[in-house]
C-alpha cells in the first residue's frame, strides 16, 4: 500500500552575523536526510551571538538571549524538552540558558554553550548524540571535545570547529561523512585541520579552512562534494575552482559564499543549486550567482533562502511552499520572500523554511503538519469531516484519498495528484474533493501514485501513474486520467498495492503492474504486466481479496493464501522467504479447530482477518504495533487481537484499524496523528479514534486514515498533501510568525 516519502532536513545558522575580511564569518550551515545542520562559524562573538535559529526534519529551534526554543515533530525527544510530543508552538529546552549557536539534524539538535562545551539530544540511532544509550529527551554533554567554537549536523552526524581550528565529528560513519573510515563512531574523531567553518549535509561534510578553499567528505552520488566526480570519499578533498568565504550543505548539495554570491554544486532535482537550471546536477561549483551582497544561506532538503541587505530570498523546490512567495511551484532563480530588510539568518528544513529577524522574531513558511511552522497549527490528530454528498464508499492511499458519492455513483478524490491520482491527469494537490470523472462505481482501491474503481457493469477502471503498468491497459501512460482495464469482465472485488492492481473475477484472480516481489502471483517474479495476468496455482475460489505494499491475500469460508513480498511474515505461513504463488495459511478454513475468514486486510507489511467467530488476527511487520498484540516483534502467522465486537477491519502503511460495536479503534504507527486518538503517541495495542461513531468503516493510508459515517466521511492525520479534503494543507506559503511563549 501506501509507500514512503523521505525528506532531508534542515539547517542552523547563527544569528550575529560579522564581517571579517576574506572569511566572512556569516552563519554556517548544513542539512541532512531526516535533518540538517551547520555553524556558526570561527571569528563569531560567542558572548554576543545570543540569536540564532536552526531547522531540522519537522523541527525547528532557536536561541533567544542564551535560552533555546523548539517546536515541531519531538517523537525521538528532538525538542529537547523531556518528552515525545509535537508542539505548535515553541517550548523552552531545560537547564540551558547559556547557548551561543544551535543546530539541527535529522531528528537530533546540539547547541554550543558559553563555556564552549557542546551538548546534544534527540534521536541517537548512529551515536550522533554521543555515547549516550538511545534516544535522549533532555541535552547530555558531548565528551571527548575540546572548546568548541561552531557546529554542523547532518542525517546521523555531528560535526563541531574548536578554538584549535581542528574538526571533530562523531556519529553515523556509512559513507564516510566522519572524515575517517570506519563504522559509526559515538566518540568525537579528528577529520581535518586549519579550519574556520564546517557544514553538513545528509552524509557528507564541508570545511572551509584558512585560505579560503573548501574541503568536502563523505557521500558524492550528486557531486556534492565538488571535486568534479561522483564518487564518495572517507578523507576530505578541495573543491575545485573555489575561493569561498562561508560554506553551507543539506540534504545532496553545497553552498559556499564567494564575494557576497552564492555558488552551489550537487543535486539540482528542484533547482536547488540557484543556478536558474532543474535536473541539471553539477560535481563541482556552478559560476557565480547574478544575486550579491549574500550575508548567509539556509539550505533546506531541497530548497535554499539567503540573506541580502536583511532581506530574503529562496530558491528550489516549492511544493509544500516553502519558496515562501505564495505558490507551490518550483523556482530555479531567486525569489523574494521577506523584505523588512531585519532579517539575519535563514534555516531550512523539509519542505519548510525559516527566518530570524534583529529583535529575536521569527517567520516560517511552507509544510506545518508537524507544527514545525511554530504559529500553533498543526495537522488534525483527530477525525475532521470532508465536505461530500451522500458518500456510499472511501478509500485511502499514500498521500490522497478518494469517495464514491451521489445518484450516479462518481468518484471524488483529493490530496496529492503529482501523478494524476485524483483522476484529472495530474497536477497540484486538492485539498477538498474534486470529479475524478469515474461514474457508476460500486468499489475503489487506491495505490501510491493510481487509483480503480470497479462499476457497476463488473468493469474496472484505472487511473494516475502507469509507469509500471499499473493502469492494466496494455500501455505504460503516466498521469493519466481514467481508463479501461484491458480484458477484465464479470469482476465482484478489488484491490490495489503500492504500484499494482488485483481483481476477483468469473474467470479467477488476475493482476497487472509492478511484479518485482511476485506480487502478481503468475510466477514470473521480476517483471511488469500492463494487462491482466491469471494468479497460477489457486486451490480456492475466493471472495475476499486485499492487496499490501507488495503482497496479496485472497481469502473465502474455506481458507485463506497470500502470496509476493514475505520478508516480514506478511504473508502468514510462518516463513519470511518471498514467493511469487499462492501458499495457503495454516488454520484458516472450515475444519476441526480452524477459523474461516469473513473479512480481510493488507497494509504496507502485514496483514490482518477476522473470523466468522469475531476473533481479529494479524501477522508480519510489528515493528510499530501494526499487528496489535502489545508487542513489536514481527509475527510470521496470524497473531489473536485483543479487540471484541469487531465487524471490519482495515491496514495501512504501518497501522490497523476495525470497526466494533464500541466504535473505530486504530493501532500501530501514530507519527502523524493517522490513529486518531488526539495524540501522535505510537500504539502497540488498539485505542479508540475520537468522537466517531460505532457505525464508522475506516480506511487507513499511509499516514492518513478516513471513515465512512453515516453518510458523511471523516479523515485524521497527515494532512501535507490535503488529504483530509477539509480545505487546508497545514501549509503556509507565505511566512508566518512563530508564536513565542
Amino acid at each position: 500500500m501506501p509507500g514512503m516519502r523521505y525528506g532531508v532536513l534542515a539547517t542552523p545558522v547563527l544569528a550575529m552575523v560579522l564581517a571579517c575580511g576574506r572569511l566572512g564569518f556569516g552563519a554556517q550551515s548544513g542539512g541532512a536526510d531526516g535533518g540538517g545542520g551547520g555553524s556558526d562559524g570561527p571569528g563569531v562573538d560567542a558572548g554576543a551571538a545570543m540569536r540564532a535559529i536552526a531547522a531540522g526534519h519537522s523541527f525547528a529551534c532557536a536561541v533567544r538571549d542564551g535560552a533555546i526554543w523548539c517546536w515541531g515533530d519531538d517523537h525521538n525527544g528532538q525538542l529537547g524538552d523531556n518528552a515525545t510530543t509535537p508542539r505548535a508552538v515553541p517550548v523552552r529546552v531545560p537547564n540551558i540558558s547559556d547557548a551561543t549557536a544551535i543546530a539541527a539534524g535529522g531528528s537530533h539538535a546540539c547547541a554550543l554553550r558559553s563555556d564552549g562545551s557542546v551538548w546534544c539530544w534527540g534521536h541517537n540511532s548512529s551515536g550522533q548524540v554521543g555515547p549516550a544509550t538511545g534516544d535522549q529527551r533532555t541535552p547530555v554533554r558531548v565528551g571527548g571535545l575540546g572548546v568548541a567554537t561552531a557546529l554542523a549536523l547532518g542525517g546521523d552526524h555531528s560535526c563541531a570547529r574548536l578554538a584549535d581550528a581542528t574538526a571533530w565529528c562523531w556519529g553515523g560513519n556509512d559513507a564516510g561523512q566522519l572524515g575517517v573510515t570506519g563504522q559509526d563512531m559515538p566518540t568525537p574523531v579528528q577529520a581535518l585541520t586549519d579550519v574556520a567553518a564546517i557544514a553538513a549535509g545528509e552524509e557528507h561534510t564541508c570545511a572551509l579552512r584558512s585560505n579560503g578553499s573548501v574541503w568536502c567528505w563523505g557521500a558524492n552520488d550528486q557531486g556534492q562534494l565538488g571535486d568534479g566526480t561522483i564518487t564518495g570519499r572517507a578523507t576530505p578533498r578541495p573543491v575545485l575552482g573555489l575561493t569561498a568565504s562561508a560554506v553551507f550543505a543539506n540534504g545532496f548539495f553545497t553552498c559556499a559564499l564567494d564575494g557576497g554570491h552564492h555558488r552551489c554544486w550537487g543535486a539540482n532535482n528542484d533547482g536547488q543549486l540557484g543556478d536558474g537550471m532543474l535536473f541539471t546536477s553539477r560535481s563541482q561549483p556552478a559560476p557565480a550567482s547574478v544575486l550579491d551582497r549574500i550575508s548567509t544561506i539556509g539550505l533546506g532538503m531541497a530548497h535554499a533562502c539567503a540573506v541580502r541587505d536583511g532581506n530574503v530570498a529562496c530558491w528550489g523546490d516549492g511544493d509544500m511552499g516553502e519558496v515562501g512567495n505564495g505558490t507551490r511551484a518550483p523556482s530555479a532563480a531567486p525569489i523574494s520572500v521577506l523584505s523588512d530588510g531585519r532579517a539575519i539568518a535563514a534555516a531550512g528544513g523539509n519542505d519548510f523554511a525559516c527566518a530570524m529577524r534583529d529583535d529575536g522574531s521569527v517567520a516560517c513558511w511552507g509544510l506545518g503538519s508537524s507544527g514545525q511552522l511554530g504559529d500553533g497549527t498543526i495537522a488534525s490528530w483527530a477525525p475532521v469531516k470532508v465536505a461530500l454528498n451522500g458518500p456510499t464508499a472511501v478509500a485511502a492511499g499514500t498521500g490522497h484519498s478518494c469517495a464514491i458519492t451521489g445518484a450516479t455513483h462518481d468518484v471524488y478524490c483529493w490530496g496529492d495528484d503529482s501523478s494524476g491520482q485524483l483522476g484529472d491527469g495530474g497536477g497540484l494537490p486538492h485539498a477538498t474533493p474534486i470529479f475524478a470523472g469515474v461514474s457508476n462505481a460500486v468499489a475503489l482501491a487506491l495505490g501510491v501514485d493510481h487509483g480503480c474503481a470497479l462499476l457497476g457493469d463488473q468493469t474496472v477502471t484505472c487511473w494516475g501513474e502507469g509507469e509500471d503498468g499499473e493502469l492494466g491497459n496494455g500501455t505504460s501512460d503516466n498521469d493519466s486520467p481514467p481508463v479501461k482495464v484491458t480484458g477484465l469482465t464479470g469482476v465482484t472485488a478489488i484491490a490495489s498495492g503500492d504500484s499494482f492492481s488485483c481483481a476477483i473475477s468469473a474467470a479467477g484472480v488476475s493482476c497487472w503492474g509492478d511484479d518485482s516481489t511476485g506480487q502478481l502471483g503468475d510466477g514470473k517474479e521480476g517483471a511488469q504486466h500492463n494487462t491482466p495476468q491469471s494468479v497460477a496455482g489457486l486451490t480456492l475460489t475466493p471472495t475476499l481479496i486485499a492487496a499490501g505494499s507488495n503482497h496479496v491475500c485472497v481469502a473465502a469460508a474455506a481458507g485463506m493464501t497470500c502470496w509476493g513480498e514475505g520478508d516480514s511474515g506478511e504473508l502468514g505461513i510462518g516463513t519470511a522467504p518471498a514467493i511469487g504463488g499462492p501458499a495457503a495459511i495454516p488454520g484458516a478454513g472450515t475444519g476441526s479447530g480452524q477459523w474461516s475468514p469473513s473479512r480481510i486486510a493488507a497494509g504496507g507489511a502485514h496483514s490482518c482477518a477476522l473470523d466468522t467467530t469475531g476473533q481479529l488476527r494479524c501477522w508480519g511487520d510489528n515493528s510499530t504495533g501494526a499487528v496489535g498484540d502489545t508487542t513489536t516483534a514481527d509475527r510470521m502467522t496470524p497473531t489473536p487481537v485483543m479487540l471484541v465486537g469487531v465487524s471490519d477491519v482495515a491496514a495501512g502503511d504501518s497501522a490497523s484499524c476495525a470497526q466494533t460495536t464500541a466504535g473505530a479503534s486504530c493501532w500501530g504507527n501514530n507519527l502523524f496523528g493517522q490513529l486518531g486518538d488526539g495524540t501522535t503517541t505510537t500504539r502497540r495495542a488498539p485505542v479508540a479514534v475520537k468522537s466517531l461513531a460505532a457505525t464508522a468503516h475506516p480506511a487507513v493510508g499511509q499516514q492518513h486514515a478516513c471513515a465512512l459515517i453515516n453518510g458523511e466521511v471523516d479523515c485524521w492525520g497527515d494532512n501535507s498533501l490535503g488529504q483530509l479534503g477539509n480545505g487546508s494543507f497545514s501549509i503556509a506559503p507565505r511566512p508566518v510568525e512563530v508564536a513565542f511563549p
